[in-house]
């Protein structure tokens, strides 16, 4: 990989102060970080995270960033999920660069309030 570091940017609204420093410390070993905090863009969706790896998705990749610090960044977005409960709703995205062009997105979204009241009548 590159010596000189490349920026990930986290894109994010709904994500705690903690959860962000988390997610902050993992890949700043390895980039630079450029965060934006946005205003709520997903209508069905309390928090969202998008995370730009300016990296092609490879075994390469995993190499030097290494398998231990991807496991934990599952285990961030996992604990994420968790946090919300049942009742609230999530959406994160892992967007590499190159080729192939891989993109994650891992959700846990919430019903529509209006149709849970509908269906109890």
């Amino acid at each position: 990989m590159e010596e000189k570091p490349q920026t990930v940017r986290l894109a994010y609204y709904g994500i705690s102060p903690w959860e962000i420093e988390v997610i902050y410390g993992l890949f700043n070993g390895k980039f630079s970080i450029l965060q934006e905090e946005t205003e709520q863009n997903k209508e069905n969706f309390v928090s969202a995270l998008t995370i730009d790896i300016p990296l092609p998705f490879s075994e390469e990749f995993f190499k030097w960033f290494e398998f231990r610090a991807w496991e934990r960044v599952k285990s961030i977005i996992k604990e994420m999920k968790r946090r919300r409960g049942k009742g609230n709703a999530i959406v994160v995205e892992i967007l590499f660069t190159g080729k192939p062009n891989v993109r994650f997105v891992t959700f846990h979204q919430i019903f529509s309030y209006h149709k849970e009241i509908k269906n109890r009548r």
